[in-house]
């Protein structure tokens, strides 16, 4: 998180994501956990509760170029430059209106 106006936006958007993920009512054996304490590079991470496999997340609201599910460019300039961060295993980033959420 660099934006620390954005900070509590964050933090909200990721618990209520995680909320949803985790109450999921079909045989999902996989658990979203938060981390306790901020790092500045990913969010938590991803368990399969039956072989205890983790992957890192990364999660971030974009505000400026993905509203309402849609794009603003063509490419996806900003989102590539977190899939080069090789600690994040998964990145997600939610819409301005939370109402969608890319994965990669």
């Amino acid at each position: 998180m660099k934006r620390p106006s954005m900070y509590n936006r964050h933090e909200a958007s990721l618990k209520a994501f995680v909320e949803k993920f985790n109450n999921v009512k079909d045989d999902l054996r996989l658990v979203m956990q938060i981390y306790n304490t901020e790092n500045f590079r990913d969010d938590g991470v991803i368990v399969d509760t039956k072989t205890g496999k983790r992957i890192t997340f990364d999660w971030e609201i974009r505000d400026r170029y993905f509203t309402s599910g849609k794009f603003a460019f063509k490419e996806l300039g900003q989102f590539e430059r977190k899939l080069k961060k090789g600690e994040i295993g998964l990145s997600l980033q939610c819409d301005q209106d939370e109402t969608a959420v890319v994965a990669a």
